[in-house]
């Protein structure tokens, strides 16, 4: 072989295989729009509804995938249509990343419940315009925490990293 063949990933005339189409094919509709965005945006991670869709707080699906990326980067050339972008403070896009496992070896980075509940109070207008359906902020923090998804404690710390703790501290102590 080549040192052609093998950068350009071929062997023998063989076509270069898609490195996600063995993971989509397990995965519901929702789930494969989330990964698909995932790898479209490498240093990007799920946020706002999408990530509350991961962790299970709410149930319906989201016609778009929200993911957020660190102020200093740049838009991906290359975007499905259901993909929107919210940029990020680099202290507010390092805090709260978890993993979330799909199935199997499949991950997605993403964020915890509280800090997509925390980021719904941040970008509310985004999310009025973008998506019709979805819940309102308060509800969506009821429903983190009756759920046990997320807790007062960790909203109130995602809170202050975002700089939402006086926008949001009413809702808290309703809770």
């Amino acid at each position: 072989m080549t040192r052609l063949h093998a950068e350009k990933g071929r062997l023998m005339g063989q076509k270069k295989a898609d490195p996600g189409s063995a993971f989509r094919q397990g995965y519901s509709g929702a789930h494969a729009k989330i990964f698909e965005a995932a790898n479209a945006v490498p240093r990007g991670l799920i946020c706002l509804v999408s990530a509350l869709e991961l962790h299970g707080v709410i149930s319906t699906p989201s016609k778009k995938v929200w993911v957020a990326i660190a102020n200093k980067d740049r838009r991906p050339s290359k975007l499905p249509e259901f993909v929107r972008i919210v940029w990020m403070a680099e202290a507010s896009f390092s805090a709260g990343r978890v993993n979330y496992q799909l199935t199997g070896t499949a991950e997605v980075p993403t964020y915890s419940a509280a800090k997509a509940v925390v980021d719904c109070f941040k970008f509310r207008t985004q999310l009025q315009k973008e998506e019709s359906k979805v819940l309102s902020p308060p509800s969506l923090l009821r429903l983190a925490n009756n759920r046990g998804r997320a807790y007062k404690s960790d909203i109130r710390h995602f809170a202050t990293i975002c700089r939402m703790s006086n926008v949001m501290s009413p809702y808290l102590e309703m809770l």
